[in-house]
């Protein structure tokens, strides 16, 4: 009979993510209280505070294991954890209890991650890193975060690049990530997953992408995130309502991304034998272009082991979206790039809102926004033209902003004139409604968004030239 050891682990939320440290490091839990700064020390270490009658240091640790500030307020619990005759608290959001993982449950993270966590396991629907204790005192005796500014690229998609195999990195055991699409079973091996994070509420949409692209999230670290609804993507035009978003990272020619494959479940983690996936027949594999066969989870349902290369690797499905966005992408930062630092127009931007999303465009490149109180249609015109207007005296070509960014749906009033000119090129820009001017610091534009750090929101930025 078969025995695997059980592990108990103490479970808390940090960040709207789900953490566990190995109940035998833990020594007690308090409420947080105040603390008192440090000063000189290092931004993920919160201060001193009086425990007891003993002063012990405390540890953020959201900024400890990620190096990110924290979003959702102020930490509620301490949870203080104990080495030898050493105290360390570590400040969480609220705790979640005492959960209990099989040793086999627990699943080997890539390189990167490795002297930080000591795996993950999934409880439910939702993934669960287990710290590793040790790593928090060796960083306050270093003096230097968990996570570097820029995290180790994950082993297998770093071997996908090199184009070579990374034996240390593959036994002959493999964890597999098993979840369900359109009323299909899949998985994919955990050398490219990142994160597993319930689906945005809000989604921004960006024009020109295939219909499997849902549109832009936020990333943890504060990068746009695109994401993809895989179902319809491997089932072309399968429908179904996503409740998670599995965070794989993609290599491309530009380096590493992160992109979300919205999924409606996950069940667990699978280890399959590496033999243990059937191929396809010849004359289905152009059918099933990124699943490289079938396997059999431990409850005896197949599932489709979807090949990480074709999907993941350079060249693979996700890596060709990407360059759908790089142009406008490029389009949207092309004033900003030439701008000169410090305080200079083009870091203001003027929002608009066009089917309820809003859009900033570089101040710089506005001459002066109106009312738009007459607009003539302009006979046999091309889509997207919605006619001319006098501004001034001077007969202005009017384009829709609504069919410019193609975000479809029912056509909206429009009440203002955006009047842009870039390269000598004058154009109007017809958009339901002008809403705000917004100065924004340059490290809160990343990726063509404005991101708002205060409620994770992201904004697109688009340049005149989008507008043709």
């Amino acid at each position: 009979m078969e025995t695997t050891s059980v592990r108990q682990l103490v479970t808390f939320a940090l960040d709207g993510d789900v953490y566990a440290v190995g109940i035998e490091s833990v020594a007690f839990v308090v409420a947080a209280g105040a603390s008192t700064r440090v000063p000189h020390a290092d931004s993920f270490i919160d201060g001193l505070t009086n425990v007891r009658g003993a002063l012990l240091p405390v540890v953020d640790g959201v900024r400890w294991a990620s190096g990110a500030p924290r979003v959702y307020g102020k930490a509620g619990k301490i949870v203080v954890l104990r080495q030898r005759a050493n105290d360390v608290g570590l400040a969480v959001d609220r705790m979640l209890g005492v959960a209990e993982a099989r040793e086999r449950e627990i699943a080997p993270l890539s390189s990167g991650e490795a002297d930080i966590y000591e795996g993950l396991y999934m409880r439910e629907d939702t993934a669960v890193r287990i710290f590793r204790v040790q790593a928090l005192f060796d960083a306050l005796k270093s003096r230097k975060p968990a996570v570097a500014d820029s995290a180790p690229m994950a082993t297998s998609v770093r071997a996908l690049r090199s184009g070579e195999r990374d034996v240390e990195a593959a036994p002959q055991e493999r964890r597999m990530l098993r979840f369900e699409t359109s009323g299909e079973q899949y998985g994919l091996d955990m050398g490219g997953v990142r994160e597993i994070l319930p689906m945005p509420e809000k989604l921004v949409g960006v024009q020109g992408l295939p219909p499997y692209a849902m549109g832009t999230g936020v990333y943890r670290n504060g990068t746009a995130m695109p994401i993809v609804h895989l179902g319809a993507l491997l089932l072309a035009g399968a429908a179904s309502k996503p409740r998670r978003v599995v965070c794989a990272e993609v290599a491309t020619p530009n380096g590493r991304q992160i992109v979300g494959l919205a999924v409606d479940w996950v069940h667990d983690l699978q280890a399959p034998r590496a033999d243990a996936a059937a191929r396809f027949a010849p004359s289905l594999e152009s059918y099933s272009e990124m699943v490289r066969g079938v396997a059999y989870a431990s409850s005896g349902t197949p599932m489709f082991v979807l090949d990480e290369e074709r999907l993941l690797g350079e060249g693979g499905a996700l890596c060709r979206l990407l360059p759908s966005q790089a142009g406008r992408r490029a389009s949207a930062a092309e004033a900003a790039e030439e701008a000169p630092e410090g305080g200079a127009p083009d870091s203001l931007y003027v929002f608009f809102q066009a089917c309820g999303q809003e859009y900033g465009m570089p101040a710089g490149d506005v001459k002066e926004v109106r009312r738009l109180t007459r607009l003539t249609p302009v006979p046999h015109a091309p889509a997207g033209i919605a006619g001319v207007a006098n501004v001034r005296g001077r007969i202005l070509t009017v384009v829709g902003a609504q069919a410019a960014l193609e975000l479809g749906g029912a056509r909206e009033r429009t009440a203002h004139l955006i009047v842009a000119e870039k390269d000598g090129a004058e154009r109007g820009i017809a958009v339901p409604r002008v809403t705000r001017v917004v100065r924004i610091p340059p490290d809160q534009t990343k990726q063509g968004f404005y991101h708002c750090s205060r409620d994770r929101k992201l904004v697109p930025l688009v340049a005149p030239s989008a507008f043709r």
